[in-house]
């Protein structure tokens, strides 16, 4: 089974560089016509009702086709997390809206990557970790403990799990960590600030807070 580039409702797909612990990269998810249980394994839609565009285009006026131009004159200078090592852990994570969440609320369509949530939605983390010291991935099979923790206290345990249907998982499927949560219905809106908090058997700890560097989270909107 291939896993092909999804699409962002808002283009929230970057890559960022966090210092307080590793390095966060948005960009990889799998589309899929299965939505997820709580564990973040697929599990077959249900009927659900006539969904909504996901993106919608307007005429406009046309711009020249190209980057932005490049800059002149003396480069800023960059912040000091640029010349700091990152470590000492490094990851890769997709924010995905899926279901059907605790509140039975269905994501149309499901299985995709997203940047703004409503009250009731599940959202899924899949993110692979790497140990900048080993250079290795960084696996429940080595004793790792990861979680994921919100502003509010909660705090979301992560399993390392192959992706794909139950029972139908390829033999070349990739395997990530898995952390779900689902949005209460009375939680504050506006940006979840979380952190990925990751310990291994050795004694050491990283802790990686995307927002630390303006790097996008998810948002929780009424």
């Amino acid at each position: 089974m291939k896993y092909p580039r999804a699409l962002t409702r808002i283009g929230l797909s970057v890559a960022v560089g966090v210092l307080l612990g590793g390095t966060v990269m948005f960009g990889w998810a799998p589309a899929s016509a299965q939505d997820m249980d709580d564990q973040g394994q697929a599990t077959p839609r249900s009927d659900i009702s006539e969904p909504t565009p996901l993106i919608t285009v307007r005429p406009g006026p046309a711009v020249p086709p190209g980057g932005p131009p490049p800059a002149e004159g003396p480069l800023p200078e960059l912040p000091a997390m640029y010349s700091q090592p990152v470590g000492p852990f490094t990851m890769m994570v997709d924010v995905i809206a899926t279901g059907p969440s605790a509140y039975g609320l269905f994501t149309s369509p499901g299985c995709i990557l997203d940047g703004v949530f409503k009250r009731g939605m599940k959202l899924v983390w899949r993110f692979e970790i790497y140990d900048m010291a080993s250079g290795l991935r960084v696996t429940d099979r080595s004793g790792a403990q990861v979680r994921v923790n919100l502003p509010d206290g909660t705090t979301a345990p992560a399993r390392f799990d192959a992706r794909g249907e139950p029972g139908n998982v390829a033999p070349d499927a990739p395997w990530t960590w898995v952390a779900v949560w689902n949005i209460p219905l009375d939680y504050p809106l506006g940006p979840v600030d979380y952190a990925v908090n990751v310990s291994t058997p050795d004694g050491r700890t990283g802790s990686i807070q995307p927002s630390a560097f303006g790097s996008p989270y998810p948002m929780v909107v009424d």
